[in-house]
């Protein structure tokens, strides 16, 4: 029955919609959408050149697509409530929310609020503190980094630092990479292939239907169609989760 309605609806529309993908993936799962929709072009991306540094700050999105002011403010909320329990690993305050919402409600940017939340004294004070990073994660970050970023970093280069100082000095390298992209179709590329290295990675991590998405294309289809600083974001928090999770992986993130 799944079937023959959605037949029906697709007589109507462009069969290659990707709304309707994902709409066939829900209702008839992946094979299934495959067999009407056929293979994605796209499922072929492969990883971009990392380019080399550049004094700019990249390219933005010139298709991004602007929010109405209801989603943004419900996104920012999500976004403030989520940045700060990954980066910090505690609750943001009412005092705090209301001041970084005004931020982002004049325009401010969310990795600006990113950099506040990480360069601040309250954060400087836990990576003064008494929060060792583990094996985990000293597995972890060498392979990916190299291979996401082309930064080369041994693993007894992180043995011993501190987890909260750790995790700043090495997603950074992460959003630099992000600013010297010239090309948003590369950009884009780039974070689709990491955004499924990271799903297949850690099924069990991510809660949102996009973020544990293993279809390279449907990342892909979501940067093209939002800011380099929402781009970031997602980047920014997703790694943080990772780095939580694997430095305490008996924590709930």
């Amino acid at each position: 029955m799944k079937f023959l309605i959605l037949s029906i609806f697709l007589f109507s529309f462009n069969a290659h919609s990707t709304d309707w993908r994902v709409l066939s993936r829900k209702l008839l799962g992946e094979s299934l959408t495959v067999q009407i929709f056929g293979e994605l072009p796209s499922e072929k991306i492969i990883m971009p050149a990392f380019p080399k540094a550049n004094n700019g700050k990249g390219i933005e999105n010139p298709e991004a697509k602007k929010m109405s002011a209801m989603e943004k403010e419900r996104y920012d909320y999500i976004f403030l409530r989520e940045i700060y329990k990954v980066t910090r690993m505690g609750e943001l305050s009412e005092k705090d929310f209301s001041k970084w919402f005004n931020v982002l409600s004049q325009e401010g940017s969310r990795e600006g609020i990113y950099h506040a939340l990480v360069l601040d004294s309250v954060y400087y004070n836990l990576e003064q503190g008494d929060y060792p990073s583990q094996q985990k994660l000293w597995d972890f970050i060498p392979d990916h980094l190299r291979k996401f970023t082309g930064n080369s970093i041994k693993k007894e280069q992180l043995q011993g630092l501190n987890f909260f100082l750790l995790k700043r000095l090495v997603i950074e390298k992460y959003l630099n990479l992000v600013d010297r992209f010239t090309s948003y179709d590369d950009l884009s590329s780039w974070y689709a292939l990491l955004s499924v290295n990271l799903s297949e990675g850690f099924p069990n991590l991510f809660q949102s239907n996009l973020r544990k998405e293993s279809t390279a294309q449907v990342h892909k289809d979501w940067a093209l169609g939002v800011s380099k600083d929402l781009l970031k974001s997602e980047l920014m928090i997703k790694l943080h989760r990772v780095f939580n999770y694997l430095n305490y992986s008996d924590q709930k993130q």
